[in-house]
C-alpha cells in the first residue's frame, strides 16, 4: 500500500506519471511512458487514432511545434482585430502586442522585451546622431 504509483509510475520516480516528469524536464524512461504523455496531446490537436499509430515520436513534435506556431499566429491575429476593435473607444490607444504578449510570456520576459527593445531603438537612434557628426 505505502508504495503505490501511477499508471505510468514506478516506486523509483516517486510514482509520476510521463506528463509529470515531461513538465518537469526529466527525460522519459520508456516508449510506454512517452505514449502515455504524447497521446493525449495528440488528440487535443486533432490526430486521429490511427494517424497517431503510424507517426514516429520525431513526426509527432514537428507536428505539434506546427500546431503550436499555428496557434501563436492565430493568437496574434486575433490580438490585432481586438486591438482594432477597443482602439475607437479609448483615450489611449492599445497595441495588438499589449494584448498578446501576456498569452505567451510571463510579465519578467514581457520586461525584458521591452529594455532590449528601448535598447535597440536606443542605438538606432544613435546612429543617426553619429553619421549627422560625419556628413
Amino acid at each position: 500500500m505505502g508504495g503505490e504509483t501511477g499508471p505510468a509510475g514506478n516506486e523509483s520516480d516517486g510514482g509520476k506519471t510521463a506528463s509529470q516528469k515531461e513538465k518537469e524536464g526529466k527525460p522519459v524512461n520508456s516508449f510506454l511512458e512517452w505514449l502515455d504523455y504524447a497521446e493525449p496531446i495528440a488528440y487535443k490537436i486533432g490526430i486521429h487514432p490511427a494517424e497517431f499509430d503510424e507517426l514516429q515520436p520525431g513526426e509527432f513534435y514537428r507536428m505539434l511545434e506546427a500546431y503550436m506556431a499555428r496557434r501563436k499566429d492565430e493568437d496574434f491575429r486575433r490580438s490585432y482585430f481586438t486591438a482594432m476593435m477597443m482602439n475607437p473607444h479609448l483615450k489611449e490607444p492599445v497595441n495588438p502586442q499589449d494584448i498578446f504578449n501576456p498569452l505567451y510570456y510571463t510579465p519578467e520576459e514581457i520586461k525584458t522585451m521591452k529594455e532590449k527593445e528601448a535598447q535597440s531603438d536606443l542605438e538606432y537612434f544613435k546612429s543617426f546622431q553619429s553619421v549627422k557628426e560625419r556628413g
